[in-house]
């Protein structure tokens, strides 16, 4: 998989490269720690 970062100017669309494309390997299955949170949104907790 290739990465890169760039921002982009929301009022010139102008795509500025933050970082350089790197090859990166992805975890099979993600750490514990990258995963977000149950939602504890009012809609959500009703299920």
């Amino acid at each position: 998989m290739t990465l890169e970062v760039c921002r982009i100017d929301p009022r010139t669309g102008e795509r500025t490269q933050v970082r350089e494309k790197c090859e990166v390997t992805p975890d099979a299955v993600p750490e514990l720690s990258s995963r977000m949170p149950p939602c504890a949104c009012p809609r959500c907790r009703r299920r």
